[in-house]
Protein backbone atom coordinates (compact mmCIF):
# COMPACT_ATOMS: atom_id res chain seq x y z
CA UNK A 1 0.00 0.00 0.00
CA UNK A 2 1.64 3.38 -1.26
CA UNK A 3 1.32 6.19 1.67
CA UNK A 4 -0.59 9.45 1.00
CA UNK A 5 0.08 12.16 -1.24
CA UNK A 6 -0.09 15.44 -0.07
CA UNK A 7 -0.09 18.64 -2.56
CA UNK A 8 2.07 20.74 -0.12
CA UNK A 9 1.51 24.42 -1.55
CA UNK A 10 4.04 26.91 0.32
CA UNK A 11 5.88 30.49 -0.77
CA UNK A 12 8.66 30.17 1.80
CA UNK A 13 11.92 28.26 0.64
CA UNK A 14 12.76 27.62 4.63
CA UNK A 15 9.42 26.50 5.39
CA UNK A 16 8.91 24.05 2.57
CA UNK A 17 12.11 22.10 3.18
CA UNK A 18 10.92 21.93 7.09
CA UNK A 19 7.75 21.10 6.50
CA UNK A 20 7.88 18.58 3.45
CA UNK A 21 10.63 16.64 5.58
CA UNK A 22 8.16 16.46 8.57
CA UNK A 23 5.50 15.29 6.42
CA UNK A 24 7.58 12.56 5.29
CA UNK A 25 9.20 11.69 8.40
CA UNK A 26 5.49 11.13 9.32
CA UNK A 27 5.07 8.60 6.20
CA UNK A 28 3.33 10.62 3.75
CA UNK A 29 4.58 11.02 0.25
CA UNK A 30 4.56 14.96 -0.19
CA UNK A 31 4.90 17.10 -3.70
CA UNK A 32 6.13 20.62 -3.33
CA UNK A 33 4.97 23.58 -5.29
CA UNK A 34 5.58 27.43 -4.69
CA UNK A 35 3.34 28.82 -7.97
CA UNK A 36 -0.71 28.82 -8.70
CA UNK A 37 0.10 27.75 -12.39
CA UNK A 38 2.54 25.14 -11.11
CA UNK A 39 0.09 24.10 -8.09
CA UNK A 40 -2.82 23.77 -10.87
CA UNK A 41 -1.07 21.70 -12.94
CA UNK A 42 -0.01 19.48 -10.41
CA UNK A 43 -3.85 19.41 -8.76
CA UNK A 44 -5.57 18.87 -12.21
CA UNK A 45 -3.64 15.74 -13.48
CA UNK A 46 -2.32 14.15 -10.00
CA UNK A 47 -3.85 12.15 -7.34
CA UNK A 48 -3.63 13.38 -4.06
CA UNK A 49 -5.01 12.78 -0.93
CA UNK A 50 -4.78 16.13 0.86
CA UNK A 51 -3.68 19.69 -0.47
CA UNK A 52 -1.79 21.34 2.12
CA UNK A 53 -2.16 25.15 1.75
CA UNK A 54 -0.07 28.04 3.31
CA UNK A 55 -2.79 30.99 3.02
CA UNK A 56 0.22 33.93 2.65
CA UNK A 57 0.42 35.29 -0.85
CA UNK A 58 2.80 33.86 -3.46
CA UNK A 59 4.08 35.26 -7.04
CA UNK A 60 1.18 34.94 -8.33
CA UNK A 61 -2.10 34.58 -5.82
CA UNK A 62 -2.92 33.61 -2.55
CA UNK A 63 -3.85 29.82 -0.79
CA UNK A 64 -7.41 31.41 -0.75
CA UNK A 65 -7.38 31.96 -4.27
CA UNK A 66 -5.63 28.25 -4.71
CA UNK A 67 -8.28 26.46 -3.12
CA UNK A 68 -11.29 28.51 -4.59
CA UNK A 69 -9.72 26.87 -7.87
CA UNK A 70 -9.00 23.64 -6.64
CA UNK A 71 -12.58 23.81 -6.06
CA UNK A 72 -13.95 24.27 -8.89
CA UNK A 73 -12.98 20.94 -10.53
CA UNK A 74 -12.07 18.54 -7.03
CA UNK A 75 -14.47 18.96 -4.07
CA UNK A 76 -13.53 15.59 -2.40
CA UNK A 77 -9.61 15.85 -1.98
CA UNK A 78 -9.23 17.53 1.56
CA UNK A 79 -7.91 20.49 2.14
CA UNK A 80 -5.78 22.17 5.15
CA UNK A 81 -4.39 25.53 5.69
CA UNK A 82 -1.21 25.55 7.65
CA UNK A 83 -0.80 29.44 7.66
CA UNK A 84 0.89 32.54 9.76
CA UNK A 85 -2.09 34.51 9.35
CA UNK A 86 -4.12 33.74 13.03
CA UNK A 87 -7.38 35.68 12.71
CA UNK A 88 -10.50 34.10 12.36
CA UNK A 89 -11.62 36.30 9.53
CA UNK A 90 -8.78 34.23 7.50
CA UNK A 91 -9.74 31.10 8.76
CA UNK A 92 -13.43 31.87 8.21
CA UNK A 93 -12.55 32.94 4.27
CA UNK A 94 -10.33 29.54 3.93
CA UNK A 95 -13.41 27.75 5.22
CA UNK A 96 -15.64 29.26 3.21
CA UNK A 97 -13.49 29.05 -0.19
CA UNK A 98 -14.04 25.16 0.50
CA UNK A 99 -11.13 24.22 3.14
CA UNK A 100 -11.91 21.61 5.81
CA UNK A 101 -9.82 22.89 8.36
CA UNK A 102 -7.11 25.50 9.05
CA UNK A 103 -4.29 25.37 11.61
CA UNK A 104 -2.00 28.58 12.84
CA UNK A 105 1.67 27.83 12.21
CA UNK A 106 3.97 27.53 14.40
CA UNK A 107 1.48 27.48 17.51
CA UNK A 108 -0.51 24.67 15.88
CA UNK A 109 2.39 22.08 14.63
CA UNK A 110 1.19 19.59 17.19
CA UNK A 111 -2.31 19.06 16.32
CA UNK A 112 -1.27 18.98 12.40
CA UNK A 113 -0.29 15.18 11.82
CA UNK A 114 -3.97 14.47 14.15
CA UNK A 115 -5.47 16.58 11.77
CA UNK A 116 -4.47 15.02 8.72
CA UNK A 117 -5.12 11.71 9.77
CA UNK A 118 -8.46 12.96 10.43
CA UNK A 119 -8.85 14.15 7.35
CA UNK A 120 -7.76 11.53 5.39
CA UNK A 121 -9.72 8.67 7.03
CA UNK A 122 -12.72 11.03 6.61
CA UNK A 123 -12.26 10.71 2.93
CA UNK A 124 -11.94 6.73 3.01
CA UNK A 125 -14.81 6.32 4.83
CA UNK A 126 -16.75 8.65 2.41
CA UNK A 127 -15.80 6.72 -0.32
Amino acid sequence: MSPPRILYVEWYKDSEEVMARLLRENGYEVITSPTLAESLRLARTEHFDLCLLSEFTGDDHTGVELCREIRAFDRQTPILFYSTQAFAANRIEAINAGAQAYLVKPRELDRLNPVIAGLLKDTECGH
